[in-house]
């Protein structure tokens, strides 16, 4: 055959079987070279030349040798883990395949060499690297393959660099059939998602894997890896330009895959799968294909909606051809791709755009209505920017730079400011925050008036139905309650307590009232308490159950899971704002808050509040908690007092000048008192975490005096507060949270809890429910638990995943970057002319003494952060030098100044000794 063929075409299918003998590249060698230079006289030496150079490179020294070469390398690198050589006879093969911007379902049906390679001569080919094309079959779910214009429309040819991962599936021959039966698993598949699969489960499944990633990472950051200079050696040993460069783009790719130990940083579907297994969300019917197509969509869905990981496709190493005859491809040589974690500063601004991108897309144009946040990602952006459109203050330099990244690329793609107006105009672009028109408005005016509300439009509209209802309700109730004579008697499962007065101490600016305290005749009762007790200490709790029970309140015509959804996602309150950010719509908390009024004045609603109230007996000479229960109850209005004007009714000297409401004022609280500071003393005489808390409480007292920050009663701005009304608030709610966890640890039912407050740690419990998520979920699994009511209590593992809900939601709220500000805060006021006037006057107080400010000693106080200290008389408070560890709070210390500049507003100072003052 070869003898009728003319020089050019032995010379060309010479070229092929060379090419065919390399696994990582074809290319021609040296000896082909030298044999083009040759002038062979005849056909039989032509023939001779050709079959000497074809079994030279056939030897060990030719394409074989260097194919062990590629091979050793990536072994002793431990880099071939995923090596994976695909024959013409393996396929067809399932694959993840990168298709117009998405990642797709494919089935590789066969490679091809491209037109320009089939045609070239040996000239024109010269040592350039084969890439083979792959013709994919792109699969969509529920459709019928059979048809040949269905499989036209869905075949495509992509190059290895579009192939994203080989799943590890079974294969059929007929790659029709296999492509209808592979439509319907993947249908299957995306059911399994929508109906078994959990809310938001994908998306903490997805960040969980990204920090094991993460995690794995930076353990083996330091590990080393193969040098610049290592590859550029390696490559050189092989004796061909194009073929060394590249080897050193594969070495360069594929040590950024891999772990020094061998393993992969990639993930893929496999590594997704084996975490749905884990969970245990499979049932005997689902298949291990539907599974891992599953697992597939998960990870398609969350690189397209998140930042976390990218690509990383399939490496080509090496194209093998069948014959000098057939310059088709025979098999191939890839080491399989799939998905790497990107850089926590990559993320986020990938998070933000994506954030920026997806809100404006998915706006409703006709009610401007948010839908629903569909990551984690989006949620924390989202709050981030509230906190700062309500005026959050983030360091005393009001930069830009104090913002997080992902808040600033956020602002940058809805082309905003990055600024508190921007964040404003942001949420209203988006829908988050809505527009309302006021009524009455001039319509001379050149712009009309508005009133913009921090909450979109459908969750308004649901929290104005709630009020309606609660307002029927409540009708309805204070009228059975009149009705009922006989206050031993029910009122829909509810204890009659309206015949009891309560009083409900919170602070001056208060707006929404959920907690007030009473006291009931043990005899009224009945019940028998070991050793006696004369009062029975009430501590009654706004009932916001209907938002949080697991089963729908039959009188309720209105869907109210869009309040609990609001409040899951804020977490908690926020009061330390420009103006607070609310756990949920002002309207709604003001239909489930105690209904109140201002001491010894009529009210003016006779409206009765739905409470869950503690019931607790203590022992008056030791403190000791004797009985305890949980009932739903119905509270007359309570009476509001601020924490300045209980402490007024509970030292105000005499009784005898006193009216017969204030007298009975008087008794009530001071009889909480007594009980309430009896219990204290015998807690902090057995409980260290008590102990450790009451230590604190003083230290802040005593730095919030210090800074001149305590004129306020709410704690806000630094302020706070020990006053006697204080006492008796803090006391009670303390004791409420103690003795509710005992009755729930006696039932051996789980309690959620926000990460950090744990059994020891004597947190509140259930006592906030208006501003606190987790405090209306502990409040449901109390009334289920001990009342049984709402439906079955909440299992461990739902509890675990309140409590992860919570502790993300109050995480994201939160300012992040508190702990990086400048090294001078000043608590009461972020004025810097306060602090440069502080400051000026600090330095005259040395100047007066003829002494400079640098090297002098002052006393200072430790706030009991970390290194933080007040210095008492201008009321600042300032990192110290020299502290190892954190300083104790309220510890007395010396320290020396460093530096001061006034008109910087900066002082610098470290400690000069750690003794306590006497």
């Amino acid at each position: 055959m070869i003898r009728s063929m003319g020089w050019s075409t032995c010379i060309c299918l010479y070229t092929l079987i060379l090419s065919s003998l390399s696994p990582t590249t074809a290319f021609i060698s040296s000896g082909i070279q030298d044999a083009r230079r040759n002038k062979c006289k005849g056909r039989c030496e032509s023939s001779l030349v050709f079959t000497n150079l074809a079994k030279d490179v056939q030897s060990k020294h030719g394409f074989e040798e260097r194919n062990s070469q590629i091979r050793n390398i990536l072994q002793d690198n431990k880099y071939d883990e995923r090596w994976k050589e695909i024959r013409v006879e393996d396929l067809p093969l399932v694959a993840e395949v990168f298709i117009a911007g998405s990642s797709e379902i494919g089935i590789i049906k066969s490679f091809k060499t491209s037109k320009a390679i089939q045609n070239a001569s040996i000239d024109e080919i010269g040592d350039k690297i084969i890439s083979p094309l792959v013709e994919v079959l792109v699969v969509q779910p529920n459709v019928d393959y059979t048809a040949q214009e269905i499989v036209k429309d869905n075949m495509h040819v992509v190059d290895v660099g579009q192939i994203t991962s080989i799943l590890p599936l079974p294969s059929q021959k007929d790659i029709t059939k296999y492509a209808s039966f592979l439509s319907q698993e993947l249908d299957q598949a995306i059911t399994f998602l929508q109906e078994e699969v959990p809310v938001n489960y994908s998306e903490n499944l997805m960040q969980s894997l990204y920090e094991r990633n993460t995690r794995q990472s930076t353990k083996n950051s330091s590990s080393t890896q193969l040098t610049k200079k290592q590859i550029n050696k390696l490559a050189s040993t092989l004796g061909n330009t194009e073929y060394s460069n590249h080897l050193q783009n594969l070495l360069k790719k594929v040590g950024k895959m891999m772990l020094p130990n061998g393993k992969t940083r990639l993930l893929d579907s496999v590594d997704v799968a084996k975490s749905l297994f884990a969970d245990k969300l499979l049932t005997k019917d689902q298949s291990k294909l539907r599974i891992m197509l599953a697992a597939s969509k998960i990870l398609a869905a969350d690189v397209e909606l998140g930042g976390r990981f990218k690509r990383s496709a399939c490496l080509l190493v090496s194209t093998d051809l069948m014959s000098i005859d057939d310059p088709e491809i025979k098999s191939i040589s890839i080491l399989n791709g799939g998905w790497i974690a990107v850089d926590e500063s990559v993320k986020v601004g990938a998070e933000a755009r994506k954030f920026a991108e997806r809100s404006l897309s998915m706006i409703d144009e006709k009610n401007k209505s948010q839908k629903k946040v569909v990551t984690s990602a989006d949620e924390r952006i989202m709050y981030r920017l509230e906190c700062l459109a309500m005026g959050e203050e983030l360091g005393t330099s009001n930069d830009s730079k104090d913002l997080e990244l992902d808040v600033r690329e956020a602002l940058t793609a809805l082309q905003e400011e990055h600024s508190p107006e921007g964040a404003h105009n942001a949420l209203l672009k988006i829908g988050k925050w809505s527009v309302q028109q006021l009524d009455g408005v001039n319509d001379k005016r050149q712009s009309m008036e508005k009133m913009f509300s921090p909450w979109p439009a459908d969750v308004l509209e649901c929290a104005t139905s709630l009020q309606n209802i609660e307002r029927q309700r409540m009708q309805a109730l204070t009228a059975k309650c009149i009705e009922n004579k006989n206050k031993e008697n029910l009122v829909e499962g509810r204890v009659d307590l309206t015949n009891l007065s309560a009083v409900c101490i919170d602070a001056k600016r208060a707006s929404f009232r959920d907690d007030a305290l009473g006291l009931r005749q043990r005899a009224s009762t009945r019940r028998r308490v070991k050793k006696g007790s004369k009062w029975e200490l009430l501590i009654h709790i706004a009932d916001v159950s209907d938002l949080y029970v697991s089963e729908p309140v039959p009188k309720l015509s209105t869907d109210l899971s869009i309040l609990r959804k609001t409040a899951e996602h804020r977490g908690e309150s926020r009061y330390d704002l420009r103006m607070p950010l609310h756990l949920m719509p002002p309207v709604a908390l003001d239909a489930l808050a105690l209904n109140s009024k201002r001491p010894f004045e009529k009210s003016q609603s006779k409206f009765v509040n739905r409470c869950v109230t503690l019931w607790v007996y203590l022992d008056s000479k030791t403190g000791r908690v004797l009985d305890a229960g949980l009932e739903r109850t119905l509270v007359k209005n309570t009476i509001a007092l601020s924490f300045e004007e209980a402490t007024q009714i509970l030292e105000f000297p005499s009784s005898e000048s006193l009216s017969t409401s204030q007298s009975q004022m008087k008794m009530l609280l001071s009889l909480l008192e007594q009980y309430l500071q009896t219990w204290k003393e015998y807690r902090l005489q057995n409980n260290t975490a008590a102990q450790n808390r009451e230590r604190k409480l003083q230290a802040k007292e005593l730095v919030s005096r210090a800074t001149g920050a305590n004129s306020r009663d709410d704690g806000a701005r630094g302020s706070f507060q020990l006053s006697r009304g204080h006492r008796v608030v803090d006391n009670a709610l303390d004791l409420h949270g103690v003795v509710l966890g005992q009755l729930l640890r006696k039932e051996k039912a789980p309690i959620p809890r926000v990460s950090g407050n744990n059994k020891n740690s004597g947190g509140r419990l259930g006592s906030g429910p208006l501003r606190r998520f987790i405090d209306g979920m502990i409040q449901r699994q109390a009334l289920a638990v001990l009342c049984g009511y709402g439906g079955k209590p909440m299992t461990w593992k739902e509890c675990s995943e309140v409590n992860k809900a919570a502790t993300k939601s109050v995480n994201n709220i939160k300012n992040l970057k508190s702990s990086k500000k400048s090294a001078l805060v000043n608590r009461n006021s972020n004025d810097i002319a306060k602090k440069r006037k502080a400051l000026r006057a600090l330095a005259s107080h040395f100047a007066s003494s003829n002494r400079t400010a640098q090297g002098n000693v002052i006393s200072a106080l430790s706030t009991g952060n970390n290194n933080e200290v007040v210095l008492p008389g201008i009321g600042l408070v300032v990192r110290c030098r020299g502290v190892q560890g954190t300083l104790k709070s309220g510890l007395k210390v010396k320290v020396r100044v460093v530096e001061l500049d006034a008109d910087k507003g900066k002082i610098d100072v470290e400690l000069d000794t750690p003794k306590v003052e006497k």
